[in-house]
């Protein structure tokens, strides 16, 4: 398959889920985001890196050795929580500092990257990090994984970021099994 196919396979595919996205979100975030400019491959993969997270800093590429190269930007700070009451309480509370600079939200993997304030997505990040799929798509995949969403600065300057895993903390286990991580670096 030739790069141009490859790519053109890629972008079709983030169109698709954006659609199925805005259905999905609550509809007053649903309107508010297609108005907003999104940012497909190839440009989308040179900025998605930012939203891969590690204790150890971003993660920016696989080495020769197999071992990752970790971007770290000034004022990095990497939690894990067991809650997501805690984890959107840490997340919105860094400030308003960056609000009013356009930024990147990153809602899931493979998804286009969307064009908004930075502050926009901090004041709704609790209903961004909760939505679910409405849709009725036959594929099984999951596509949307609502414990997952990031922004990013456009000048990378600030971000909040949230990813998980599966696990638990051991001095506070959450029955699920699952750790919320949230990185923020820029306040």
């Amino acid at each position: 398959m030739s790069d141009l196919l490859k790519l053109k396979l890629a972008s079709n595919h983030q169109r698709l889920l954006r659609q199925e996205y805005l259905a999905a979100v609550p509809d007053c975030l649903g309107i508010y985001l297609e108005r907003c400019l999104y940012v497909q491959s190839p440009k989308r993969d040179e900025i998605v890196w930012m939203f891969y997270i590690e204790p150890n800093g971003i993660v920016r590429e696989l080495t020769e050795d197999g071992k990752f190269d970790y971007h770290v930007p000034e004022g990095y700070s990497y939690q894990e929580f067991s809650w997501t009451e805690q984890l959107i309480e840490a997340a919105i509370s860094v400030g308003d500092k960056h609000d009013q600079e356009e930024a990147f939200l990153y809602p899931f993997a493979d998804s286009p990257l969307y064009q908004v304030p930075f502050g926009w997505v901090r004041q709704h990040l609790y209903e961004l990090f909760q939505c679910k799929w409405k849709t009725n798509s036959f594929n099984p995949k999951v596509k949307h994984n609502p414990k997952s969403v990031g922004v990013v600065a456009a000048n990378f300057n600030a971000g909040i970021v949230i990813n998980n895993y599966s696990g638990y903390l051991e001095v506070d286990p959450n029955p699920d099994e699952v750790v919320y991580q949230l990185a923020v670096w820029g306040f």
